[in-house]
């Protein structure tokens, strides 16, 4: 029995991270990222949405002339994005696609986001897969059925 639930805790876990994730990105925002001879790669949550982020940037004036490495930023406040006519970007149903051709020190990123409930949506069918397939069999039929007989 330990064994049947522990594999469907394992199976639900994703599902229960999606949701907290979701439910704390709407007011917090949280990147990580990694700066190296000029070419970044950042992964962030904000707004119900898990985002990726590469690109490269020109050392020393871009990223406000941080040094190469780490960078951690944590926020609570929700952050607004005003695209200039220049950046390209195409949002669907909280999908979002974005690249920047190059300003402001960049020589050039792109962002792609994909919304928590995709994720959830994505890892449903398995959970209820998993948990049928795990489920506790029955010995025997289920109703047993008695059949009459006429001994006269």
């Amino acid at each position: 029995m330990f064994k049947r639930w522990f594999i469907r805790g394992i199976f639900a876990f994703p599902i229960v991270l999606c949701l907290l994730g979701w439910g704390w990105s709407s007011c917090h925002q949280c990147r990580i990222g990694y700066l190296r001879a000029g070419s970044m790669l950042e992964v962030g949550t904000w707004s119900g949405n898990l985002a990726l982020a590469w690109g490269s940037y020109y050392p020393g004036v871009a990223l406000d002339a941080q040094p190469e490495g780490w960078r951690f930023w944590l926020s609570k406040q929700r952050p607004e994005f005003v695209l200039p006519a220049q950046w390209h970007s195409l949002t669907f149903l909280g999908f979002n696609y974005h690249h920047e051709p190059g300003l402001a020190g960049y020589k050039g990123w792109t962002r792609v986001q994909v919304p928590y409930w995709f994720f959830i949506v994505l890892f449903s069918p398995v959970s209820v897969l998993v948990w049928r397939k795990t489920r506790h069999r029955k010995l025997g039929p289920a109703f047993p059925v008695v059949t009459k007989t006429n001994n006269s």
